[in-house]
């Protein structure tokens, strides 16, 4: 549905049909790294201009270690 390879998903969705998730640990970080859709390039993004961007929907979906 993405387009993208397995693993190089981004964490975004230009598809109404794939709704994009983040736990609320995520707003401990200061940025996020992803990969862009590659397995070979990665993107630092500022943890605020991601919320703004991709508007993720917050849920708890992790465990902390």
């Amino acid at each position: 549905m993405t387009g993208c390879v397995i693993g190089a998903i981004p964490p975004f969705s230009f598809n109404e049909q794939i709704q994009v998730l983040a736990d609320p640990l995520i707003q401990e970080n200061e940025e996020v790294v992803f990969n862009a859709g590659r397995l070979d390039r990665s993107i630092f993004m500022k943890l605020d201009d991601y919320i703004r961007i991709a508007k993720p929907k917050i849920a708890k979906i992790a465990l902390r270690s």
